[in-house]
């Protein structure tokens, strides 16, 4: 069973979709940008006479979609530090990343959840940042839905971070995986070879098999295999890869198939070709 969350505090959707959706002790956000409840500008933005942006603040701009972020948690029950996993949308990725991710460590430096950072060609308005978000929440919570603030009680959702030494190093303030609950949430893995720190050669089919090699030794730490592999997203800088992608991908996994989301991308961090981000069922206990 699941219920909407209504966020008194944060800006009005723009569509038909709430702000969260709670499903028993998760909560899903959904894409949260950087406009102000109330307000027709964005933070930071400054358009011309037909609306295009003539510059924008990004500092600004992740400053107000974080605060909005952590309204919906509050609002919904939860806080801050049950984040369980943030995706990042950029327009502008090889200019905005060092600021973003500057403020992004103030906000999440000790909280580090998984994390994935996605360059897009454009947002919904003229924003240059959104986030998607997974968090848990705790075992007694006042919700807010469309008609009022409710308590709802259920039994409390580990949460407990992951970084292999024998992997590189995030290039921010998150962790490799995070468990909630009886999954584990990977964050984005690109082809790097953990042993040099530099992509391998080889194209598209080498980094994708790089990434997977990554996540052999990730999963195997948390007790798990590519067995066990639920949910898969891949970003890719260019859809003329798909079909080389698709070949490498078939390789490492077998019947029953997890679920995978493909998505042609418009940047990927430090030039990758490819991002790949997974769910995974977790061992017992």
């Amino acid at each position: 069973m699941s219920e909407i969350i209504l966020s008194p505090g944060a800006p009005a959707a723009l569509g038909a979709y709430p702000h969260a959706r709670r499903v028993g002790n998760l909560l899903y956000i959904s894409g949260t940008g950087p406009r102000r409840r109330g307000e027709e500008s964005v933070a930071g933005v400054e358009l011309d006479a037909g609306g295009r942006v003539v510059r924008y603040d990004i500092e600004a701009q992740c400053r107000a979609v974080f605060d909005n972020v952590r309204t919906i948690l509050e609002d919904a029950g939860s806080s801050w530090e049950h984040l369980v996993d943030v995706t990042v949308f950029l327009t502008d990725l090889e200019r905005d990343f060092p600021t973003y991710n500057r403020i992004y460590g103030e906000y999440f430096g000790a909280v580090q959840p998984c994390r994935t950072t996605i360059g897009v060609a454009k947002l919904p308005g003229p924003i240059a940042i959104e986030l998607k978000c997974i968090a848990t929440l705790p075992c007694s919570t006042r919700v807010a839905t469309d008609a009022s603030h409710h308590a709802r009680r259920g039994a409390a959702m580990t949460r407990k971070a992951h970084d292999s030494l024998r992997l590189i190093a995030p290039a921010g303030p998150y962790s490799q995986a995070v468990r909630s609950g009886d999954h584990f949430h990977i964050s984005g893995q690109i082809g790097r070879d953990p042993a040099t720190g530099r992509f391998v050669d080889g194209g598209i089919a080498a980094q994708t098999a790089c990434i997977f090699g990554n996540f052999r030794t990730l999963l195997e730490e948390l007790g798990c295999s590519l067995d066990d592999v639920l949910k898969v997203t891949v970003y890719l800088a260019s859809m003329t890869d798909f079909a080389e992608m698709n070949r490498v991908y078939a390789e490492n996994f077998r019947l029953p198939y997890p679920a995978r989301t493909t998505i042609g991308v418009h940047e990927l961090p430090l030039g990758a070709l490819i991002v790949m981000e997974m769910v995974v069922r977790a061992p017992p206990g």
